[in-house]
């Protein structure tokens, strides 16, 4: 049947020649449609994508074959208004050939050219090493008041990125809400193991649940937490005790003719305060001394300092000083020095931790003992665990990281 459309009202003849091409363009993307939902459902994610990017190549040859069908109408709408069937007829069917040849050469040219086009599309897969999952180390710094937790925290972040971890920092203040809180969110992140050291060793049960609910494993560093009894406790740290009461041992080696002992002490609850009092004691009592005066500074150089101070009608009595961390035994030399007393002189000081600048105080025979922690090898021990914990988490895992008593003399291990 041949519609004439050169006669006749021209809006009727638009509509019923519009409405065939708009069903053709809905039919083709109802294809699209199904093409996609059928693959997808029913092939997978990875033919999906393909189909995706096979697209671009589908519409330019879609479009090629629509330019010259309308280029070829121009034609036949000309020859079909002058009444000549005969060109009509051949160039509908030079029309029909030209698409055809150009389908079956384009079609060969992809098979031919796949590579190179998805190359160029960027559709070929990635490397696997590329597309490989990058673990998160979750690390939770608490704020510091001497350089050698401040190194740790920086040694700890540099092992985990060596190892290939991409590490999530959150520093926190100096309070188990604090850190309670930066574990619980980097839980909610699902990062692939937390490393964090705890101010206290109590109060954990909870989060240590959580954690391991959200398959999260925690792995404490240098500090110690108590377990719970459906979590295995996982922790890098020192044998406290053990240096303790080496490093007492060489200090008490230096006789003072006062032999009154101060020790302060760390943050109550703590598993390192604990263990270094402990092992001080066993040496004193080997000495045949005991610990006058203990008082807490909770770690910090400020308390050092305003300890002293309120020692002072005391501080004739003491010979000793046991200073649990960097912080607290910088603190208490900075009040001697204010108060023209000598350390080193008119007080022999034993310190725990290791950082430059205790270690500058040591050079000028102002702090006698230090019982040095290896924190650079904690972090290295720290990131090894932390690969560990992430492919088999929740298995008992404990390390520790080497000790050393430093005194003016030399080194020995501890």
């Amino acid at each position: 049947m041949t519609k004439d459309m050169t006669s006749g009202k021209i809006t009727p003849l638009l509509i019923n020649f519009t409405i065939p091409l708009v069903l053709g363009n809905l039919f083709q993307l109802t294809y699209n449609a199904a093409d996609s939902i059928i693959v997808g459902k029913f092939v997978g994610e990875d033919a999906l994508a393909a189909v995706g990017t096979a697209n671009p190549l589908m519409t330019l040859a879609i479009l090629f074959i629509n330019g010259i069908c309308l280029g070829a109408g121009i034609l036949v709408s000309t020859a079909f208004g002058a009444g000549d069937t005969e060109l009509v007829e051949r160039q509908v069917s030079t029309t029909a050939i030209a698409g055809t040849v150009f389908s079956l050469a384009f079609s060969l040219l992809c098979i031919l050219l796949a590579n190179p086009l998805l190359r160029l599309l960027q559709g070929l897969a990635q490397p696997e090493k590329e597309n490989a999952h990058v673990p998160v180390l979750g690390i939770v710094t608490t704020a510091a008041e001497d350089d050698r937790r401040e190194a740790q925290s920086e040694a700890l972040v540099h092992a985990a990125e060596e190892h290939g971890f991409k590490v999530l920092e959150m520093p926190v203040e100096r309070t188990q809400e604090a850190q309670i809180e930066a574990v619980r969110a980097l839980i909610v992140y699902q990062v692939d193991a937390i490393a964090f050291t705890p101010l206290v060793e109590s109060g954990w049960d909870n989060v240590l649940r959580e954690a391991k609910s959200a398959s999260v494993p925690l792995l404490s560093i240098d500090r110690a937490i108590r377990g719970v009894d459906d979590v295995p406790l996982q922790h890098i740290g020192f044998d406290y005790a053990s240096l303790a009461e080496q490093a007492a041992d060489a200090l008490l080696q230096q006789r003072m003719p006062r032999d009154g002992v101060l020790e302060l002490y760390g943050t109550v609850n703590a598993s390192d305060a604990r263990e270094i009092a402990r092992g001080c004691r066993a040496s004193l009592e080997e000495h045949g001394l005991t610990v006058t005066y203990s008082l807490c500074g909770d770690g910090m150089r400020s308390r050092g300092c305003e300890i002293l101070e309120e020692m002072e009608d005391h501080l004739d009595e003491i010979g000793y000083i046991f200073a649990q961390n960097d912080a607290m035994a910088l603190g208490a030399v900075d009040y001697l020095h204010s108060h023209g007393r000598k350390p080193g002189k008119d007080v022999l000081i034993c310190a725990f931790g290791g950082g430059a600048e205790l270690r500058a105080l040591q050079k000028k025979g102002e702090v006698a003992v230090i019982g040095a922690l290896d924190d650079t090898q904690l972090a290295e021990l720290t990131a090894d665990a932390a690969q560990r914990i992430a492919k088999a988490p929740w298995k008992p895992y404990i390390a520790l990281a080497d000790t050393a008593v430093l005194t003016e003399e030399g080194t020995a291990d501890a």
